[in-house]
């Protein structure tokens, strides 16, 4: 199986004192959801920054797709953390938001928003709206152009337990109809049963936890054996 995203000895420091990744290889495939986890200021950001282009690698190379990185918003679609900043005080209601500088048709934008399932709010302004539902706007918005890959920062960061689960729920069912989906997250306890697999990063390197090890990072037993780093 070929994959969709690959780091290959990708390696990256903002100066010599601080190495944030350091020969980091993964891969991930066609359809899956990937969970990114690690301890606060470990370079989760900085990966999705090298993934996005906003950042340049030092060394290694990063494909998507088979081809050298690039962004392409066809190909791969990006939400931000707290989108609901992003809507505050927004003049517009969903099905405009959604459609904004899109050559979509009104039915797609329809759809898209059916999708989400937000159909019931679809002529509710933007600042109507909880901060799960804004969520799930931003994530229509990301997804009306229909990207082969979304990517997501914290998307749960300010929602309450029920919209976070709402939102786990579709970004489960988006991966199953053809989206791969790759999160950065905290919350590995509350997504763990939605995710195909997690890739762990601490101290400048990566591994993948499996559905066992996953548990034992949760109760704080998983110790990252040498073999395990850039499998």
């Amino acid at each position: 199986m070929n994959s969709i995203i690959e780091f290959k000895n990708v390696s990256f420091a903002y100066d010599k004192h601080n190495k944030v990744l350091h020969k980091v290889n993964f891969k991930i495939y066609e359809n899956e959801f990937v969970a990114i986890t690690g301890p606060n200021g470990c370079g989760k950001s900085t990966l999705l920054k090298l993934l996005l282009n906003q950042l340049k690698k030092e060394t290694g190379s990063i494909t998507i797709m088979e081809q050298e990185q690039h962004y392409n918003y066809q190909v791969m679609a990006y939400v931000p953390q707290n989108v609901g900043l992003l809507f505050q005080n927004f003049p517009a209601n969903v099905y405009e938001v959604v459609g904004m500088n899109t050559k979509k048709t009104k039915q797609q934008v329809i759809e898209m928003i059916k999708t989400v399932g937000l159909e019931k709010q679809i002529k509710h302004r933007i600042t109507q709206l909880s901060g799960g539902q804004m969520q799930r706007v931003a994530i229509a918005k990301a997804l009306i152009n229909q990207p082969k890959i979304l990517v997501l920062d914290e998307p749960t960061t300010g929602i309450d337990k029920e919209s976070m689960v709402l939102l786990y729920e579709l970004l489960h069912q988006l991966s199953k109809n053809g989206t791969t989906i790759v999160m950065v997250t905290h919350d590995l306890a509350g997504c763990k049963n939605y995710i195909t697999k997690a890739l762990c990063l601490e101290d400048a390197h990566i591994c993948e936890l499996t559905k066992e090890t996953i548990e034992d990072e949760l109760l704080h037993k998983h110790r990252h054996q040498v073999e395990e780093w850039n499998y």
